[in-house]
């Protein structure tokens, strides 16, 4: 069982880096505050992973004037798209 833990903790950490990196790399840099808003805290078994910058939703989903995040625009899916087949 120990073991099956231990394979599962270090899965967990393998994506939340990849997942992290890819977030930041698809983040668009005008000044480099959203990609660099970007962070990872381990909660027990688990991360988070968050961005507190303001406009971060309007760079993932876009504005009233923008198209939407969807043909590969945006952040979050165009990063988890990225490392999916990764982890199948």
């Amino acid at each position: 069982m120990r073991e099956v833990s231990n394979s599962y903790n270090k899965t967990v950490s393998e994506v939340a880096v990849d997942l992290h990196r890819e977030l930041q790399q698809k983040t668009p840099v005008r000044t480099g505050r959203a990609r660099a808003g970007w962070q990872t805290k381990k909660i027990k078994d688990n991360f988070e992973i968050v961005n507190r910058v303001p406009y971060i939703e309007y760079l993932d989903k876009g504005t009233p004037k923008m198209k939407p995040s969807n043909n590969g625009r945006g952040v979050i899916g165009p990063a988890l798209n990225s490392i999916k087949g990764e982890y199948k």
